[in-house]
């Protein structure tokens, strides 16, 4: 257009977030999207408007009966976009005594957002929504936000329980839009943070994996001749937590690379197992020991070579009792404060 770009407003009222697909890498949204833009080369007759009225409401069919120039804003990675009506579309157009138009109507949007899992369950899900203008460039048209720009209604916090909801804008005003034309095209972006909230998983996940790991801990206090108690616990112990950890991957987002809640089960089931093959070394001694006695026993008929042997097994086991009691739990606590800082702060 002749006398430079024209600036065209854009704002949009987010009432309210239906869905956020976390296999589908998708969220519906209910908004209202609103456009407003002043074409110099329109003038309103002025009784058209009133002392008490500074815009006229108009049929959709205005802009096409009279052939007017429109602006093409899009919504960047849209799946679905359906407008919302019942007699006819929520929405509408004002003709306003500044010679703007103004547009709006209320659409149901299924936008495409990337998700990442590497956090989970303390993870970040940023959706960026970026409005373009598909074929008019920097040169044409340029875009600025309206009002607020981008807002939420208040209540969409309460209503999503599984996260948190926040936005940041972005002063962007242009952006490069491969693969539909060539040059830079006038651009706005927000982003739709999505903030996990986590308090169900430590109840539900981290508090009860720990104390499988801290009972698998009491079989250090029992006595090696009880083996049928020790190993049944132990067993038991490790099948829960593995079961604990298949329940909780059918209820998460897949993913093809570690999660948090993966390293987590990792270090549990490694901590259980390893109190199993700690007493499997005790077995293993006490069989050693078992051995030795009973051989010296049969050729050198010496107690007191038999005592220094048997002394000496029994000293080996009991350090190796000790040393597992000090060295598992220092590493799960020095484990857990790597982990939770890492995760957390």
């Amino acid at each position: 257009m002749n006398g430079g770009p024209v600036t065209v407003y854009l704002s949009m009222i987010i009432s309210g977030i239906n869905d956020i697909d976390e296999r589908d890498m998708t969220v519906v949204i209910e908004v209202y999207f609103r456009v407003l833009w002043n074409d110099p080369r329109i003038s309103f007759p002025e009784d058209l408007f009133n002392d008490t009225q500074d815009a006229v409401p108009v049929s959709y069919s205005l802009l096409e009966d009279l052939n007017l120039w429109r602006p093409d804003p899009y919504i960047e990675r849209v799946h679905r976009m359906n407008s919302a009506s019942l007699i006819q579309p929520f929405g509408g157009i004002q003709l306003q005594r500044d010679g703007r138009i103004f547009w709006g109507q209320m659409f149901v949007i299924k936008l495409g957002c990337p998700m990442f899992f590497h956090d989970f369950p303390f993870d970040v899900q940023v959706c960026k929504i970026e409005m373009a203008s598909y074929f008019h460039s920097v040169r044409d048209m340029s875009f600025a936000w309206h009002g607020d720009g981008i807002s939420a209604s208040p209540s969409i916090e309460k209503l999503l329980g599984n996260y948190e909801f926040a936005f940041v804008q972005e002063n962007v005003t242009s952006c490069k839009t491969i693969g539909y034309v060539f040059g830079k095209y006038p651009c706005l972006r927000s982003k739709m943070t999505f903030k996990r909230r986590y308090r169900n998983y430590l109840l539900g996940v981290y508090v009860p994996s720990s104390l499988f790991v801290v009972v698998s801990w009491a079989s250090f206090f029992w006595p090696a001749e009880a083996i049928p108690a020790r190993t049944v616990l132990l067993i038991t112990a490790l099948l829960t937590t593995i079961s604990l950890y298949s329940g909780v991957q059918q209820m998460t987002p897949a993913a093809n690379y570690t999660r948090a809640i993966d390293t987590w089960f990792f270090a549990c089931i490694m901590a259980v197992a390893m109190a199993l093959f700690q007493y499997a070394i005790i077995l293993q001694i006490r069989n050693r020991q078992k051995l030795v006695v009973s051989t010296r026993v049969k050729p050198m008929n010496s107690s007191e070579s038999t005592d220094d042997a048997r002394d000496y097994w029994l000293a080996m086991e009991r350090k190796v009792e000790l040393g597992a009691k000090i060295l598992y739990v220092l590493a799960f606590l020095l484990f857990n404060l790597v982990y939770w800082v890492r995760y957390l702060m």
